[in-house]
This record gives structure tokens, C-alpha cells and sequence, in this order.
């Protein structure tokens, strides 16, 4: 379970799966997994492995994934902050459950050998790729792109079933659909939540992915993130397609069922 009773009727994470994650920029998809990640290993003690270059320095990332463990903030809130005492206590359960991998213009094959390395060494369960755009795309110019998208993904899927570990990969969209709307008769631009067919570079990312979701900022609920679940394959065992709502807790920038926090 993702420790998101929200999320669960629509979304669980199986060993032997990948999850492609996608949203517009700034609307928190990279927040949200780490939120996720950190519940899984708070409710499995899974290992977690993690190429996220955009997510630098090191020790900031982990700083930010200490605040989600600890659930409070590192730094001045109306609720306070986390004492020292919590604050170690969160960075070593962190350091123990947590492999970053941090070099930059890596290709797929290098950074799928380090996650290798990750499950033989340390007996890693799941692994981050974010984002996609980050990794270093070296393939022969003579090859069509959806060809080369094509024989990643099923790069990825080999290896999450040879070593029964999911993967998330976090893809940003480029189709994004605009909309105008009034708001108190003034005009409004939004975007509508992007499908993983807006991901540049090929259908294959729906066709081949084996879950799929969208994180999208509500447009009308302050805080409150959309989690549209665009493609589940196997629905009997891993969940269904649907629309699931969390709440984003600013201070600490933590995610909880909207539930909880009274939405």
C-alpha cells in the first residue's frame, strides 16, 4: 500500500513493475513521489535508489525527505520545527534506506548497471529516475526516437522483472493543452492535466508503461493535488483507473489524504 488511503483503491506498487509519472512543471510530481517513497519504506522498510540530478545537493534532497519522515519542517512554522533529536533520528533512518546516485549526463544502460550495483550491494526494492530528460540519450542518429524510447522502456522492464524491484520514471510533458476560463469576469488561463501521450517522443510511454499517473494542481481547492490515474495494467492485483485528491502541506511540503486535513 502507498500509505495514502486515497491513492490505494487506485494505485499500489508491485515488485517486477515500472510507473511512469508525469505533470506540468511546478505542480509538485517530484514532491509527491518522494512523499510516496518515504511512506514505503515507513510502512516496508524498503530501500529506496534514486538518480534525481534536478534534486541537488545531496544533502538538501535529503534534508527535504527528512522533513517528510519527521513531518515537520526543517526550518521556521507556525507548528514549530523539528527538534535535533528528531532531526538526527530522520536523517539516519534516511541514510540507511536511501542511495543516491547524483552524477549528471549518465545514459540508461550506466545508471540501470548502478541500480544493479544498488540491489546486489545493498539489497535495494525500488528505484527514481527524475527526470527523464536528465539522462544522457546517446543513440545512433539513424534511429528513429520513438525506436530509441521503444528499447528503453523495455530496458526498464526487463530489469524490474529480473530483479522483482519497481521503478518510477518521471517524464515532463511538452503537449500541454490551454484553456481560458473567467474568474470573477476576469480571464483565466489554465491547463488541462496532461496524459502520458503528451510526453514528447513517442506513444510508447502509454502503450508500454506499466502504471501510469498524472499529478495536477486543483484549480479550484487551495493545496489540494489531482492524482489521475491514466493506466493501470493489471487492475485486478494493482488498482484502477480513476482520480484520487491529496492535500500538500506547505511548511513541512508533505502530502496527506485531503481526508485528513478536513478537504
Amino acid at each position: 500500500l502507498t500509505g495514502f488511503q486515497n491513492l490505494d483503491p487506485y494505485y499500489t506498487v508491485q515488485r517486477g513493475e515500472w510507473t511512469l509519472v508525469t505533470g506540468i512543471p511546478g505542480h509538485g510530481k517530484s514532491t509527491m513521489l518522494d512523499q510516496l517513497i518515504v511512506n514505503l519504506v515507513k510502512r516496508n522498510q524498503w530501500k529506496i535508489g534514486i538518480f534525481s540530478p534536478e534534486n541537488n545537493p545531496h544533502a538538501v534532497h535529503f534534508g527535504k525527505l527528512c522533513a517528510k519522515w519527521v513531518e515537520k519542517p526543517l526550518r521556521g512554522s507556525a507548528r514549530g520545527v523539528m527538534t535535533n533529536d528528531e532531526y538526527e533520528g530522520g536523517l539516519k533512518e534516511i541514510n540507511e534506506h536511501f542511495f543516491k546516485y547524483s552524477a549528471e549526463e549518465c545514459s540508461l544502460d550506466t545508471i540501470l548497471h548502478e541500480c544493479r550495483q544498488l540491489v546486489y550491494r545493498h539489497g535495494v526494492d525500488a528505484f527514481v529516475i527524475d527526470p527523464w530528460n536528465m539522462v544522457d540519450h546517446e543513440y545512433d542518429y539513424r534511429m528513429p526516437e520513438t525506436e530509441y524510447i521503444s528499447r528503453s522502456i523495455n530496458k526498464i522492464r526487463k530489469f524490474c522483472a529480473d530483479f522483482n524491484v519497481h521503478l518510477w520514471l518521471v517524464a515532463h510533458p511538452t503537449k500541454l493543452v490551454p484553456r481560458t476560463r473567467k474568474v470573477d469576469g476576469v480571464e483565466q488561463e489554465y491547463y488541462l492535466p496532461p496524459k502520458p501521450y503528451s510526453i514528447h517522443g513517442s506513444a510508447h510511454w502509454m502503450n508500454k508503461g506499466d502504471n501510469c499517473f498524472t499529478v495536477h494542481k486543483s484549480l479550484d481547492l487551495d493545496r489540494i493535488t489531482e492524482i489521475h490515474i491514466d493506466k493501470i495494467r493489471q487492475q485486478s492485483d494493482t488498482g484502477k483507473l480513476g482520480k484520487c485528491y491529496l492535500y500538500f502541506r506547505k511548511d513541512d511540503e508533505t502530502f496527506h489524504d485531503s481526508s485528513e486535513m478536513g478537504a
